[in-house]
């Protein structure tokens, strides 16, 4: 048997009895495992040749199935040694069905290559020497580092963030776990940014987040036999199987590592997310006080989400420290944040990590990163309720899409409209019916925030009831006398039935794109 043979090997025997650790463990089982397969099978090769490690490999987090990207640094390129390099390294891995990313350059063809190509040049950052000769590759280091001098790659490391965030501008649960919006590929691009630019940041959340994703990267790799990185509906139960988990913690697990790396992201990049004013402001906007006053928390949230901007540091600061006092004009900095809910999610899960959230609202930060098991929901809890926002907003813009509804909503408060979007789910996450518990927990919520009387008796009725319109499309005949008195009793009043309309709308709407049919619709 030859060494790339027991590489596989190895490999094969993780799938079936992988090691306690199934993150960076396995990366490091890997990594070692080709590295002692590469150097006994060209203990003959030309000494003036050395193995580069890149990539996954060069970082030691290769995960099952990765490909392995290998650079052999030259002195030269002569045919002779081209095609001795390519006989004593490469066939015998193309030979036993590795998929390999491959390269034979010279120091200066790499550098070359690495203007040319801003991923070359990401991947020579993690490089690593896994045998050869050392000058040479130290060589290599130092022709990079003086490149990056001279072109820094922040603001391309950061475009290359934006366009993930514009593939998916809601964060979704069936993620990319390797290129998707705060995957693995933006782990790497906060790592690569801190260490060419010197950052003493704190790294132990991230390196946690990082290996939780490999570990499910992994599961998912091991499961299916070959490099798959969708956590998509028809992988989850089997890749839960191989972690020893539930598929519920598999998919939490998941959650909360895309979501810290979401945070380190915004730490990095503070401007990442940050848009051009429309000149559009909210109809929530409090009235300017007549005289100087100073200013609070949820009031410069309010303001940043106008701003089209985050918190800044100075702002967490504050935040961490104080908590929210609620009176007309606080509620009203609250209505104003949740109207900008594309730049206020983020805002608001700023205030979450300093702890502003659960000292001033309450019970809100259990819905943060939450799954949600029905096949048919997109995303995470708290970004379900937002987007929902975001889809009432639409429902009520002129010329909607929506037959009837900015009609309908020019009759109706927006303020409370929007409110109960955010809202509407809250009861999720407990071992309970969420619409009876989302009810109960509205009940303590309206007080904590002042919103009394008649005001937070609807919202506690329309929560319990957000589901009776579109369960009863689904599963009644809607002409029937009986259904119609039925929804008549249950509802109310004709105010509270419009509202419940809109919001049967863009739940479904938020909630996935096969959930708001034309026939949905003509049944609702």
């Amino acid at each position: 048997m030859n060494s790339i043979s027991t590489f596989a090997n190895i490999r094969q025997s993780i799938i079936h009895d992988p090691p306690a650790g199934r993150g960076r463990d396995i990366g490091e089982l890997l990594s070692s495992a080709l590295d002692d397969a590469l150097i006994a099978s060209t203990t003959d090769l030309d000494q003036s040749l050395s193995l580069v490690a890149l990539g996954s490999y060069g970082r030691r987090e290769m995960c099952i199935h990765s490909d392995i990207d290998l650079m052999i640094l030259t002195q030269d390129r002569s045919p002779a040694t081209t095609k001795e390099a390519v006989n004593a390294v490469f066939y015998p891995l193309w030979d036993s069905g590795l998929r390999v990313g491959h390269s034979i350059r010279t120091v200066h063809e790499a550098i070359v290559a690495s203007r040319d190509s801003f991923e070359t040049l990401c991947s020579l950052l993690t490089a690593r020497l896994v045998m050869g000769d050392p000058a040479r590759f130290t060589h290599l280091q130092e022709e990079v580092a003086q490149l990056i001098r001279k072109r820094p790659i922040t603001e391309s490391l950061k475009q290359e963030e934006r366009l993930r965030r514009a593939s998916h501008p809601w964060p979704i649960m069936s993620i990319d776990l390797k290129t998707g919006r705060s995957g693995l590929r933006t782990a790497q691009a906060i790592e690569w940014d801190r260490q060419t630019s010197g950052s003493s940041a704190d790294a132990e959340g991230l390196r946690t987040a990082v290996d939780d994703l490999l570990a499910v990267r992994n599961s998912l790799h091991a499961t299916n036999d070959r490099a798959i990185d969708a956590l998509v509906l028809d992988v989850r139960s089997r890749a839960a199987r191989w972690l020893g988990m539930s598929t519920k913690s598999m998919i939490g697990t998941a959650q909360r590592a895309i979501r810290a790396i979401e945070r380190e992201a915004r730490r990095q990049w503070p401007d990442l997310d940050q848009q051009k004013p429309t000149g559009i402001r909210s109809r929530f906007r409090a009235k300017p006080a007549l005289a100087p006053k100073r200013t609070t928390v949820i009031a410069q949230a309010a303001d940043a989400a106008e701003g089209r901007r985050l918190l800044t540091e100075r702002e967490l600061e504050r935040a961490s420290i104080e908590s929210g006092h609620w009176n007309a004009e606080n509620r009203g900095h609250l209505y104003r944040l949740i109207a900008h809910p594309e730049i206020g999610w983020q805002i608001f899960d700023q205030l979450v990590e300093v702890g502003w959230v659960d000292r001033s609202i309450g019970t809100w930060t259990h819905t943060v990163a939450l799954p949600q098991m029905a096949p048919f929901h997109e995303h995470p809890t708290d970004i379900h309720l937002w987007r929902t926002v975001a889809e009432m907003q639409k429902l009520l813009e002129p010329h909607s899409e929506e037959r009837w509804t900015t009609e309908l909503g020019a009759t109706l408060d927006h303020e409370q409209l929007l409110f109960l979007a955010w809202v509407h789910d809250i009861g999720k996450g407990f071992f309970e019916d969420h619409s009876a518990k989302g009810s109960r927990i509205m009940a303590a919520l309206g007080t904590r925030l002042g919103i009394e009387g008649q005001r937070s008796a609807r919202f506690q009725k329309l929560i319990e009831i957000h589901l009776l319109l579109a369960n009863t499309a689904m599963r009644r005949d809607t002409t029937d006398s009986e259904t119609i008195h039925h929804v008549a009793d249950q509802v109310g009043d004709l105010e509270s039935l419009q509202m419940l309309y809109l919001l049967t709308i863009a739940d479904a709407k938020a909630t996935g794109t096969t959930m708001w049919t034309e026939w949905k619709a003509t049944q609702v």
